[in-house]
């Protein structure tokens, strides 16, 4: 037998055919081009905004690290900065803490000294931005702006003066006196921590007489070269360091199982990702093969062989690649590098200017094979179609399984029917359409997670703190008069005003009571000291106040917040009346043997004991330290009835709507001439946040988008395959008497099936795949909930293009007389 080389025909033929087919064509076209751009712009944008989110954590941080060692000897520094296993090592020291900044009395603003490696590779990666330069001089300072709100300054200005009066943080000192100064701003920056901090120079750091190794005050930033360490690792660097003096390494020992949920998580949503782009590609290549079976059983007659017509409909399907694909990756190239950054440029010119997208040359690799490999082998069962169909089943085949064109069961029978004829089909279309819905309700639930609002929500309990900065002075007025709680109550925006009373008391030695907390305390690494020596000194009532307590009194709406909190639960009524009251732990010794115990305590001035029956042990709702006993926390009542002249030490203010500003400003107005109270705002925060949080709301929201869009389209794109695959069936039924407006009709209540059927199956199996999601990459414990409106706009949206979409392609593809039509579809 002689080999013929007929390779130029079968080319001939693929391009004719090709030509003669340029709607299918251009249908399956942009069925590769949605498939290329779809995974280019959502993978893409998605590692942009999980970088952003990773940014904005460790800004919420304050700072970049992932280990710390307490109270480091140089010899552990000299250690950890020629370890294997470690990137950084930085040391900060908090030396002094500011009492008073130009005559406004504050408390909690911390000064610390960091070293260079600490200050270049370990903060100013946590700063959102930053103006100056890091203090140099004795007298010069950098603030946080959460520090300058407190201190008044709302618009600070490099070079200003702030007269400061501080107490050194001197472990060997014992006078306590505090000095002044008159610092001049060096600098100001902004992180999502909260925290009112500053920084200062060496000289003021030395001058302090603060020292590394002092307790609770040095720390050592370790920065690990991989990020994702075990408890081996911990157990690693405990060995090199030789640890002593009670030194602790401060680690997450949950990291690494974190990050592969999430990992596993993500994998899981890419998966789902490459298989909606597979199962558009296909189906859009399968309806096409379809609709040329006859004329591949006409090649079948003149000789064309199995593996020819498989080369053939090969073809065809790469010819589609070579434009679809190209066009998918410049399209996803320019949404994610140019359109994205310039809608960031229209909110803030300052937004899009640190936006780089250096793994984009591999993004593009890997999805022109994924898009390619997807072409092939989605071609691959249609081609074997084509190939195995002999020339008779060929002239014969249809495509359409029962048909039947009886008009006595309706247009809506008959619309239900043409769902399900072709059960192959129909779960192609609906799974890839399902995917899609089920991918946008998914990455919703994950946007919403990662809202700033929603955290914030989750991490503060009010809107609005306001602390008595007298509280530890001697001649203590009321700052927070129950006139201004009026006031603040009488505010239209506000919700609730939760006013927090305390007084320092005295309680005598009771060993029955507190005999094990005391044992746990001095055992702990916050060990106050010798315990025989202490607790005799206390047994004799010459302990100088240091197991003082506090007696606290707190409203109901505080009392369910604290309740909750704790997962525990009381008799409301009985602690109401003040017959029971709580306690609350000492940093983190938490006294749960003196439940159902009775605690008996007395005023400072006062000799009368008194007693409470502690029913639980919750989280202490006051702003100051008292000393070594727990607090007792009673009912507004109970304290009404034993303290005669209750004050407030800080009231919690929620608001009708979080992040109220105007509600905020009246609130503020009305200590705008006090000295003595100081504000802790979650707007502020808000606020400090606003610009990252645009970054990440408006790539969040652009994957969201772009998915719905892709959903829609896909729809679109099919229900046009399909139709223009029926354009014979549609004549024959016209032919026998069915109108044109029956026709439609019958199309809109297939598309309202299939929005019907796609949108529930999506619903049904979207929520327990986002619930899974969402609880392994929960990191701030937020409630899980459904983004009830993106959801139902997209599924109003799809419901709607499902309707008006098939009847809009009928009237494009099938135009002209009946038997023209019926003539054509079978050429």
């Amino acid at each position: 037998m002689i080999k013929v080389d007929n390779k130029h025909i079968i080319r001939d033929v693929s391009k004719k055919t090709y030509n003669a087919n340029k709607k299918r064509n251009l249908l399956t076209i942009f069925a590769i081009f949605l498939t290329t751009f779809s995974i280019l712009t959502i993978i893409g944008i998605g590692i942009g905004y999980w970088k952003m989110i990773s940014e904005r954590q460790m800004k919420m941080n304050g700072m970049d690290y992932d280990i710390e060692v307490s109270e480091p000897i140089e010899d552990q520094v000299n250690i950890a900065r020629n370890s294997d296993l470690i990137k950084y090592a930085g040391i900060s020291v908090k030396c002094a803490v500011i009492e008073s900044a130009n005559d406004k009395i504050l408390s909690k603003i911390q000064l610390y000294w960091i070293d260079e490696m600490c200050w270049e590779k370990q903060c100013l990666p946590a700063m959102d931005s930053l103006v100056g330069d890091y203090p140099q001089q004795k007298n010069e300072i950098m603030l946080s702006k959460e520090a300058l709100r407190s201190m008044g300054i709302n618009n600070p200005k490099i070079g200003m003066e702030i007269k400061v009066e501080y107490t050194a943080l001197n472990q060997n000192s014992t006078d306590g006196n505090s000095q002044k100064i008159n610092f001049i701003l060096s600098g100001y920056y902004i992180d999502f921590s909260g925290d009112s901090r500053g920084y200062v120079s060496d000289i003021f750091y030395k001058d302090t007489g603060a020292k590394q190794t002092d307790f609770t005050q040095g720390t050592m930033k370790l920065t690990l070269k991989n990020p994702l360490y075990s408890e081996k690792t911990i157990q690693t660097l405990q060995k090199q360091f030789h640890l002593e003096n009670g030194q602790v390494i401060n680690a997450d020992y949950e990291s690494i199982n974190t990050f592969i949920k999430t990992v596993f998580v993500l994998f899981g949503l890419l998966i789902i990702i490459f298989l909606s782009g597979y199962l558009f590609i296909y189906n859009t290549l399968y309806i096409s093969v379809s609709k040329d079976i006859r004329y591949y059983g006409q090649l079948k007659t003149l000789g064309m062989t199995f593996v020819q017509l498989k080369t053939l409909v090969l073809s065809q399907a790469l010819r589609n690649a070579c434009f679809g694909i190209p066009i998918g990756l410049i399209v996803g190239c320019l949404v994610s590098i140019k359109i994205i950054p310039t809608i960031l440029k229209v909110q803030n010119p300052d937004l899009a200017s640190n936006l780089t997208f250096s793994y984009y040359p591999i993004l593009i690799g890997l999805t022109t094979v994924f898009s390619l490999l997807t072409v092939i082998i989605s071609s691959r069962q249609p081609a074997t179609v084509a190939g195995k169909c002999s020339p008779i089943e060929a002239i014969r085949y249809t495509n359409e399984k029962n048909k039947s064109y009886k008009r006595t069961n309706g247009v809506r029978w008959m619309a239900w029917r043409n769902i399900f004829r072709d059960k192959k089909k129909t779960i192609i279309v609906l799974s890839s359409f399902v995917i899609s819905i089920v991918i946008f309700f998914t990455i919703n639930v994950v946007i919403k997670e990662n809202d700033a609002e929603s955290i914030l929500n989750k991490t503060y309990s009010y809107d609005l703190q306001l602390v008595d900065e007298t509280y530890f002075d001697a001649n203590r007025v009321d700052s927070i008069t129950p006139e201004c709680i009026k006031k603040i109550e009488n505010i239209n925006g506000v919700s609730d005003v939760r006013p927090i009373y305390s007084t320092v008391i005295k309680v005598p030695y009771q060993e029955e009571v507190f005999g094990d907390f005391y044992k746990d305390l001095y055992d702990s690494r916050y060990s106050p000291g010798d315990y025989g020596k202490d607790i005799q000194k206390y047994k004799d009532g010459d302990s100088e106040g240091l197991f003082e307590s506090k007696l606290i009194g707190i409203d109901n709406k505080e009392l369910e917040l604290l309740l909750k909190e704790s997962g525990i639960e009381i008799n409301k009524d009985e602690f109401e009346k003040g017959n029971i009251a709580l306690t609350a732990g000492w940093l983190s010794i938490m006294p749960t043997n003196v439940v159902e115990k009775k605690v008996e305590f007395s005023l400072l001035n006062e000799e009368k004991v008194q007693s409470l029956d502690i029913e639980g042990v919750v989280k202490d709702p006051t702003y100051f330290s008292g000393g070594y006993n727990p607090a007792l926390i009673v009912s507004t009542s109970k304290f009404f009835e034993i303290v005669d002249n209750p004050m407030v030490e800080l009231a919690y203010v929620d608001y009708k709507t979080s992040f109220d500003n105007s509600t905020e400003k009246q609130i503020k107005k009305i200590f705008e001439d006090s000295k003595t109270v100081s504000f802790d705002s979650k707007l502020d925060l808000y606020t400090d946040m606003s610009d990252s949080e645009m970054k990440i709301k408006v790539w969040g929201n652009g994957i969201g988008i772009i998915i719905a869009i892709i959903a829609i389209m896909n729809y679109i794109n099919m229900m046009a395959a399909g139709v223009e695959n029926r354009q014979k069936e549609f004549a024959i039924l016209e032919s026998i008497g069915m109108t044109k407006k029956q026709t439609r009709k019958t199309l809109i209540c297939e598309g309202a099936g299939y929005a019907i059927i796609s949108s529930v199956s999506a619903i049904i199996i979207a929520i327990p795949i986002s619930y899974i999601v969402f609880s392994s990459m929960n990191i701030y414990g937020i409630e899980y909930s459904i983004p009830i409106l993106p959801n139902s706009i997209l599924l109003c949206i799809i419901l709607v293009i499902c309707v008006s979409v098939p009847p809009i392609i009928y009237n494009i593809f099938c135009k002209g007389p009946v038997l023209e039509r019926i003539r054509r579809s079978e050429e």
